[in-house]
């Protein structure tokens, strides 16, 4: 049998050869500092997340004992004449680009076929709150 005799290799510049192997273990490390930098940052993204939805819950809970604990309210019915009209000013509102330069007009051709009620006088508007008011004095 054969004994294995150790062979060696010549290096010519052994200190350069080092040198090299030093500065490549050195980056290693730092490497391996900046992926456990990146996974804390990963572990905290995570916790913080798990503490939102916690807090999402909990909001949510709150909010559905608010809507319990309100009194239930109706929606307001719109009547026939609101139904025709929605629609109509729908339509206008499409045909007006927003964000366009030149303003539209809108011709009272336009405005009569939509049948878009006429702004309230000054006097109605005045009768309304009296009415208001009136409703507000009696609740107290």
């Amino acid at each position: 049998m054969k004994e294995k005799t150790p062979s060696y290799v010549k290096i010519d510049p052994p200190v350069e050869f080092r040198k090299a192997i030093l500065e490549g273990l050195k980056s290693e490390i730092h490497m391996l500092q900046r992926f456990e930098k990146i996974q804390e940052l990963r572990h905290q993204r995570e916790q913080r997340i798990q503490d939102l939805v916690t807090l999402e819950k909990a909001i949510s809970i709150i909010m559905d004992k608010v809507k319990a604990k309100l009194p239930a309210v109706s929606a307001p019915q719109l009547n026939e004449h609101a139904r025709q009209t929605m629609p109509a000013i729908a339509a206008l509102a499409k045909k007006s680009q927003p964000g366009s330069a030149s303003k539209t007009k809108v011709s009272k051709k336009a405005v009569k076929k939509a049948n878009i009620p006429a702004p309230l006088s000054l006097n109605e508007l005045e009768k309304q709150l009296k009415h208001i008011d009136g409703k507000l004095e009696k609740l107290q």
